[in-house]
């Protein structure tokens, strides 16, 4: 006699809606990421609501943050007496303009060529400025529209308001705090090109 698991012809239809229905509460109740989630003390909560509404929208400085983002993790400053050598590819097309207005960023890529990336001389990347415009008066913070996309996704089973939180030790994360909540979460290791890292516009 063979031995087994065995699905009743008639029960076919129930066994594929069980696993449909488990499929979803696994992608529905999935937790978030634990390194990303950050509670707020009672003193951190107090500074948060003092600060919540700043006299005036941060301005953005152009050349401050272009040569922070030159000297940073995704490509290096080029401050060498050395030429720019090595095979280098040509650089690739611009990226669109991380902003409509209000001081975006376009990017420039190429790619050494040499079986050893290190062969080359100079940097993989560079920045220009684009739409420098200020944004029209009343326009929403660009920090504030980024935490903003997230409000429709569920966070531990629940949809949240979420507005920017500007006190996290990393300032260039994209940190946002649900409203009336007492904590705050990374949604992204890096706010998007044109945004300020801080309160100061830098």
């Amino acid at each position: 006699m063979e031995r087994g698991w065995r699905i009743p012809t008639g029960g076919t239809r129930s066994f594929v809606w069980i696993v449909v229905a488990f499929i979803k509460f696994s992608f529905i109740y999935s937790k978030p990421d634990p390194e990303a989630y950050h509670e707020l003390s009672t003193e951190e909560y107090d500074v948060f609501l003092q600060e919540l509404h700043p006299p005036h929208n941060p301005r953005y400085d152009i050349n401050l943050a272009r040569a922070k983002r030159q000297a940073g993790d995704q490509t290096f400053e080029f401050d060498s007496d050395e030429d720019e050598e090595g095979p280098w590819d040509e650089w690739g097309p611009p990226s669109s303009c991380s902003r409509t207005c209000g001081g975006g960023v376009v990017t420039e890529e190429r790619t050494c060529t040499a079986p050893k990336p290190d062969s080359c001389v100079g940097p993989s990347k560079r920045f220009s400025s684009c739409n420098i415009d200020e944004c029209p008066r009343g326009s929403k913070d660009f920090r504030e529209e980024q935490c903003a996309k997230f409000n429709n996704e569920l966070f531990e089973r629940k949809y949240y308001d979420w507005i920017p939180y500007l006190k996290a030790p990393r300032k260039c994360e994209l940190n946002c705090m649900p409203k009336g909540e007492r904590f705050y979460y990374r949604h992204a290791k890096k706010v998007i090109d044109g945004t300020s890292c801080d309160d100061e516009g830098r």
